[in-house]
């Protein structure tokens, strides 16, 4: 229950709880406690903690002034440029 605790308090997300007090747990030995095994583990997998992910855009905002043309419309007359036609 400790271990469930400082994993909750570390910030994991629930659904991932089990997973992650199982993985820390296999890391634990003689010259590693828990608390740094888990440490380790999370500094890894920031992904459990909900921490580390970063939404970027890649694309062209929807709406807005354009030509009108979409991604497919562009890809296929790049592809007909290339080929001469």
């Amino acid at each position: 229950m400790e271990n469930t605790n400082y994993l909750r308090d570390k910030g994991v997300k629930t659904d991932d709880l089990d997973y992650v007090l199982f993985k820390v747990s296999r890391q634990v030995d003689d010259k590693t406690d828990f608390k740094k095994a888990a440490d380790a583990f999370l500094k890894e997998n920031p992904r459990f903690t909900g921490k580390g992910y970063r939404v970027v855009s890649t694309g062209k905002p929807d709406g807005g002034s354009g030509s009108g043309q979409t991604a497919n419309d562009v890809i296929n007359a790049s592809i007909r440029s290339a080929f001469g036609r």
